[in-house]
Parts: structure tokens; sequence; C-alpha cells
């Protein structure tokens, strides 16, 4: 019996076909695809104390997340990455700030859009313990204080207080450098009687911020008791 050599190479040629088509399915299932997906039921979580609301000048800390993301991409005027899910914010101009939170999930691409207030702080108040405008203390009380600043609408600390101003009486203002009162005023304060008060005003920042306007300070008034 004679094989058909022409058939033989024939069915040679479709059987490589037929492996080449399979192979080409095999990778086409294999390779992976990306979706954008811009109306996902995937939110991301962000948490500022602020609610949606951010200061100008100030950085404005803000964790973002989106749940079972590989990563996060976050856009906007003004963000900065600080670590992990972690962010800060320093709006200098306008009314509003958008960002947009981008997520990569498996095969997935979702984002998301947060708006915010940009509101301007309010004066600041010089401060013992968040006690403002005027405070009772004794002179041992007031000798072992921390001036610092204190803006009613923040929920976070300002930075240290590098410098203030106090007056004795009508006694000519002296210069404080730190927070804390040096031992030559210590001395002074602890020398006052009951009925004597003491101002603190002119503060500055330790590490001055450019951007924000700290306006002129309310000044504290402390009644020696």
């Amino acid at each position: 019996m004679k094989i058909n050599i022409f058939d033989y190479k024939q069915f040679n040629i479709l059987k490589k076909t037929i492996y080449l088509i399979l192979l080409l399915i095999i990778c086409l299932n294999c390779s992976s695809t990306k979706t954008f997906n811009k109306k996902s039921d995937i939110k991301a979580i962000v948490e500022n104390r602020q609610l949606n609301i951010l200061y100008r000048g100030v950085q404005n800390h803000l964790n973002i997340d989106i749940p079972q993301s590989d990563s996060i991409q976050i856009s906007g005027a003004g963000v900065k990455k600080e670590g992990k899910n972690r962010y800060s914010i320093v709006p200098t101009t306008g009314t509003t700030l958008e960002i947009i939170i981008t997520g990569f999930i498996r095969d997935k691409v979702v984002t998301d859009k947060r708006k915010f207030r940009i509101l301007n702080i309010g004066r600041p108040y010089a401060s013992i313990n968040n006690q403002t405008i005027q405070i009772k203390l004794t002179s041992e009380e007031l000798a072992v204080s921390k001036i610092k600043y204190f803006i009613p609408q923040l929920v976070y600390e300002l930075p240290k207080v590098g410098k203030f101003q106090y007056q004795i009486n009508q006694q000519e203002p002296l210069i404080n450098y730190g927070e804390e009162f040096n031992q030559s005023a210590k001395d002074r304060i602890l020398k006052t009687k009951s009925g004597d008060s003491i101002v603190i005003d002119e503060l500055s920042l330790e590490n001055e911020q450019p951007n924000i306007d700290y306006k002129k300070v309310n000044a504290l008034i402390i009644i020696i008791q």
C-alpha cells in the first residue's frame, strides 16, 4: 500500500496549524488585562480630622486607603506623601481643592475624587493649657507653665512657640525664648504678689511656615492669685 506523500504533508501542516491556534488561545487566556473602572463600587476611605475642610498655609494630615488595593496614587495641588496611606496637603490659594485617588486592585484600576473647602485660620491666641484671654494662676503655677498658640477651630497642634514677650505689671516688656519661662523670667514671676498681672503676647513659632498668616496674636493676661 502506497502512502500519498501530498496527503501526509497536508496532514502535518493542518496539525501544526491546530497546535498554533490552541497555543494562541492559551496565551490569550493567561495574559493579564487591566480594566479602567470609573464607576466602581469600591470607594476610597479618607480620614481627615476636619472632615471636608482644609486650612490654608498649614499641613493638613490625611489618611487615605482603598480596601483590598495593591497600591494607590493621590494627585492634587500641594499633596505630599508622608508614609503608607499617610498624606499631607498645604493649600495656598483658592477656596476649594480636589484630589483624585487611583487604586490598583489586581486586574482593575479604580478612581475616586474628594473635594475639600479651604478656610483661612482665625486669629490665634496666646494660651496656657488652651486657656485664653484672662486667667488666674499662682506664681508657682505660672512659672512652670508652657506658652502655646491656640486657634479654636484647629484640631491639631501647631508647632512649638519659639519666643514670646511678657510684661509684669507696668514694667518694661521682656523677650523669652522657647515655650517655657527661662530661669530669669521664673525668678521675676516668683517675686510677684497676689493681684499682680502678667501679659503674654508677640508669639512666634519655633519653625516659621512662610505660607501661613498668623496675624497679631491675642494677648493672654494672667492675674496672680
